[in-house]
């Protein structure tokens, strides 16, 4: 197979999942179909696909990258959004609800959760070359 053939069955390929997308958005946003019922039967993220398109726990923005992040920011409450390019096809995205929670509420979860993190290699050399610094001094 010629690289130029390849490159072009890819674009095609490419080319009918976002179709495909763009069709199952449109049957949610237009035609009132449920979202969970349409992921359940079409969703190739098998992480995903069994719960309706739900991913589990919380979903937070600032970990996401910025094409999944800018499209699901600005999106309401049941909103849907435009598909969205991934390595592996298309994605859409439903925000079930947005909630701001106090840092009371989360504090000693969030403690939790970062005393169980292991810091980085960037961060300890950071820790490693402060440390060197300070011992100069």
């Amino acid at each position: 197979v010629e690289q130029s053939e390849l490159e072009e069955w890819l674009k095609g390929a490419l080319e009918a999942l976002e179709l495909k997308a763009k069709e199952l958005r449109e049957r949610v946003v237009e035609g009132g179909e449920d979202f969970g019922a349409l992921a359940r039967r079409h969703s190739s993220d098998s992480a995903t696909r069994l719960n309706g398109g739900r991913i589990p726990g919380i979903f937070p923005l600032r970990e996401q990258p910025a094409v999944i992040a800018r499209e699901v920011e600005v999106l309401e409450a049941g909103g849907v959004s435009e598909p969205v390019r991934l390595l592996t096809g298309y994605a859409l995205f439903q925000l079930i609800e947005k909630k701001q929670t106090a840092l009371e509420d989360v504090r000693r979860e969030l403690y939790s959760e970062l005393m169980l993190q292991r810091p980085s290699a960037v961060e300890l050399s950071s820790f490693v070359n402060q440390l060197f610094e300070q011992s100069k001094r």
